[in-house]
This record gives C-alpha cells, structure tokens and sequence, in this order.
C-alpha cells in the first residue's frame, strides 16, 4: 500500500487536487492505497485532461461502475467516447467496431484511450511498492536485533 503523497507522485498529481476530487466524490477517501487508487487516479485525471473538468467528472460519474471491471484486468483496447456538445452522452467501447458506432453520428466528440493510463498506473504502483518493500526489509536488517 502507498501514501496518499506516494499515490500522487507516480500519477503526476499534487495531494491537493486529489484531495478535492475525492471530496467530491470521484475518489475514494482513505488511508493506504492500493493498485485500484493508482488506476482510478490516472484515468480520472486523463478524463478531465481530455474532456475538461466539467465533461470529466460527469463521464466518470456515469462510466465509473462499468469501469470498474476492467481497471484491473483491461482489454487490449479501451475508449470513452464523451459527446462535447448537447446533452451529456458517455459511452466505453472495447473494440474498433464498438468505437465506429460511437463517433458515426457525426456529432463533436472526446475520444479518451484508457489503455495506456492502465497500464501506466499499474506499472508505477508496483514499481513504487516494490520500492517500499525494499527500503522496508533494508531498514528491517539495519536496525533489527543486534544492529
């Protein structure tokens, strides 16, 4: 498990702006976070990166139980289609034909390919708690029994 600021570091946020997510929902609020934090972190920000806060949050308000089975196990491609204009549409598409069906209406639309962000936040959180666990058996040796 990580720190909040250790979350935030491999996600390239700062604590304040998780904070401010979280507290408004989008997060969950705890102590020690896990592989999911890092995951649901990196694809938040990329959502409101793509799409702007105000489309993001409400694509992650409206996708984020169907993501849910798919952060940790991911497809070999993953979309989020948000309509910019009009209503509010959100919509996750896993293959190329899905995408198609999503954008043919012509209408102006954010693609957000959540793939990378995945695996990136996955790779960082095991990195940063192999890291950990390292730093905490060295420690564990220098300062144990008869050191």
């Amino acid at each position: 498990m990580l720190t909040a600021d250790e979350l935030c570091e491999i996600c390239g946020t700062t604590l304040a702006q998780r904070q401010a997510w979280a507290k408004g929902g989008a997060l969950r609020q705890q102590r020690g976070f896990e592989e999911l934090d890092a995951v649901e972190l990196m694809a938040y920000a990329r959502l409101r990166e793509a799409a702007g806060p105000k489309r993001g949050k409400a694509a992650w308000r409206d996708l984020r139980g169907p993501l849910q089975r798919f952060l940790l196990k991911p497809p070999r491609r993953l979309w989020i289609v948000i309509e910019t204009t009009g209503i509010e549409r959100h919509g996750l598409a896993i293959r190329l034909s899905e995408l198609s069906k999503r954008v043919e209406h012509g209408r102006s639309v954010v693609v957000v390919e959540l793939r990378q962000a995945i695996d990136d936040a996955r790779a960082a959180y095991r990195d940063a708690t192999s890291r950990k666990r390292r730093s905490d058996v060295t420690e564990a040796r220098e300062f144990g029994p008869g050191g």
